[in-house]
């Protein structure tokens, strides 16, 4: 059968074509909403701007196909081989992406909102400007993750998605949208997140060691346990953050806000929070061992059994702030 044939047999009615092979099918703009395809050998395909809305593609092999544009809103793509397939553009909401493969692809500005992308990998594809908002990147009970290593994530719309234990180290979520997402336990270690909003994110227990957080806003976070050896966080919005017992070891954090942070029991020794804003913030606790803490506004900030001895305080604001012997400490 060829693409012609196909779509005859279509428009006379027939929506059943499981284990049809046609590579290279020609379906530009092709009207085939809730087509079975599923076990199909459709690689090399050319379904750039087609309906394939409902359309089932699982164990379908797409790899080296252009469905860009395509509308596969709700489509079941379980298991599909999708490897450097491009998408860009394209339109996936809903869709059920579990365990398919998806490396290489080109998914620029695709429309991901809502989509299962369970055991899906998507090592070192072009995620850049795509929106992945609702989406379910993580099976619950399962050591499993979607797998994103090499992923350019650039400008991604992840708000409120789940990528609990992903890994996502040195991947590029510069500028992206991580509000409200779930990160716990993630791996985002050298990750690039200048510019990214992790505002409302969950980051408990996860490794941002080594990453870029520059610019990043990160207010109502929680970060408890985390891991930010050595990271890089300058000039970032942590307002109201919760850093219990988390590593900031080395870390910088220059001109940052920590207003209202909770810092309670965390190591920051060696770390640099030159300029920092840390009005009210709770460091109750802390390991503040050779930190820089010059010119910090630590007004009416809590440091109760904090270790402050070697830090250096230079020009710091303490007016107001609870001391380590409990003393308020008063010009």
């Amino acid at each position: 059968m060829d693409s012609r044939q196909l779509l005859q047999q279509y428009a006379a009615g027939q929506t059943d074509f499981k284990g049809i092979r046609i590579r290279s099918a020609d379906l530009l703009e092709a009207d085939l909403i809730g087509v079975n395809f599923s076990k199909a050998e459709l690689s090399s395909g050319n379904f750039m701007l087609a309906y394939l809305t409902r359309v089932d593609f699982s164990e379908t092999n797409l790899t080296n196909s252009r469905l860009s544009g395509a509308n596969l809103n709700q489509a079941k793509l379980i298991r599909a081989r999708l490897n450097n397939a491009d998408l860009h553009g394209s339109s996936l909401q809903g869709a059920d992406l579990r365990g398919a493969q998806l490396t290489l692809a080109n998914l620029l500005d695709a429309n991901l909102m809502d989509c299962d992308l369970r055991n899906a990998n998507l090592s070192g594809a072009n995620l850049s400007g795509a929106c992945l908002r609702g989406a379910n990147l993580r099976e619950e009970g399962s050591n499993r993750s979607t797998n994103l290593r090499g992923a350019n994530l650039h400008q991604t719309d992840l708000q409120g998605a789940n990528l609990s234990g992903a890994d996502l180290a040195r991947v590029d979520l510069s500028q992206a949208d991580l509000g409200d997402a779930t990160l716990r336990g993630a791996d985002l270690r050298g990750a690039d997140l200048r510019g990214a909003n992790l505002s409302g994110a969950l980051l408990t227990e996860a490794d941002l060691s080594e990453a870029i957080l520059d610019n990043a806003s990160l207010v109502n976070a929680r970060l408890d346990r985390a891991k930010l050896i050595g990271t890089k966080a300058n000039n970032s919005d942590f307002t109201s953050v919760t850093l219990a017992d988390a590593n900031l070891k080395h870390g910088s954090f220059i001109g940052s806000i920590l207003i209202d942070a909770k810092l309670a029991r965390c190591d920051a020794s060696r770390a640099d929070l030159t300029g920092a804003d840390l009005q009210r913030s709770i460091l109750s606790e802390g390991y503040f061992a050779r930190t820089n803490l010059s010119q910090t506004n630590l007004t009416d900030a809590i440091l109760i059994r904090a270790e402050i001895s070697s830090a250096n305080l230079n020009g710091a604001e303490l007016t107001g702030a609870t001391m380590p012997d409990g003393s308020t400490y008063r010009r």
